[in-house]
């Protein structure tokens, strides 16, 4: 709920750029409070399931999905309803957690992410008191949900020059270090904790 939280925050102040700003959560506590906190109106709050998009083909000009595609129980679905609902050279900012970065984000424990269902739910029971219900994905299996999308990746960019792109506080303050991620930065961009993409939908094919 904190993530939903930050994100509502986030489309509040992108309604100030945007003719219209529409927020979608499955919580319909997250978005009762976020239409009590953030009143704009041209910023409208849903409770809606990302898998199945009330709105038409052909509405939106950007998406926004981050940190989403693991929590829901169809990543592939989720992808072709953002692709449906995109006009043709559309975009869709998209952060997504990559199941090789080592650390488990969520359950914050070491290599949660890289066992497979039965060993990880035992692992996380032992340790969490609950089933591991995320469905984290390499860079090479989250791009195989994405064949009807260009794809501009800009995680290795950020790795090279993370100032410039604005995640400097999210990096080592070493220059060094910076230096050296930077180099590394080809290959090191499979492995990041995250990845940064922007897909556009190709305008030759059907929504």
């Amino acid at each position: 709920k904190i993530l939903g939280y930050f994100l509502f925050t986030l489309c509040s102040f992108l309604a100030k750029f945007f003719h219209q700003v529409t927020a979608i959560d499955i919580d319909q506590d997250a978005i009762t409070y976020a239409k009590n906190k953030f009143k704009r109106k041209n910023l409208v709050f849903k409770v809606g399931d990302a898998m199945n998009l009330e709105f038409s083909n052909n509405s939106f000009d950007v998406v926004i999905c981050t940190q989403v595609y693991e929590h829901v129980p169809n990543s592939k679905k989720l992808f072709k309803e953002i692709y449906r609902v995109l006009k043709p050279d559309g975009i869709c900012y998209l952060a997504a957690i990559n199941r090789l970065w080592p650390w488990e984000p969520h359950y914050n424990l070491p290599l949660l992410s890289w066992l497979p269902p039965k060993a990880a739910n035992f692992y996380a029971r032992l340790f969490r008191g609950q089933n591991y219900y995320e469905s984290t994905l390499s860079y090479w299996g989250l791009k195989k949900l994405l064949p009807n999308y260009k794809i501009y990746d800009l995680t290795q960019k950020i790795l090279s020059n993370s100032k410039k792109y604005g995640y400097s506080e999210d990096f080592p303050k070493s220059r060094f270090v910076l230096k050296l991620i930077a180099i590394g930065s080809p290959i090191l961009r499979y492995f990041t904790p995250t990845f940064i993409l922007i897909l556009k939908k190709k305008s030759t094919q059907a929504a």
